[in-house]
């Protein structure tokens, strides 16, 4: 099965772990420099909750 992000280790084609994803985002985001209201985006997962208005 094709894997959107994957490295290759030796003849393998491994998956890149959640958390591994996570950080090279976070590095991603840092190194262009954009910013929110004047500080830097998190990439942190959003939470709303159902019903609210």
């Amino acid at each position: 099965m094709p894997l959107l992000f994957q490295r290759d280790i030796g003849t393998e084609h491994r998956a890149f772990t959640p958390t591994a994803l996570r950080k090279l985002l976070i590095n991603a985001l840092a190194t262009t420099g954009l910013t929110d209201a004047g500080g830097i985006r998190s990439s942190s997962p959003r939470t709303t909750s159902a019903g609210s208005s």
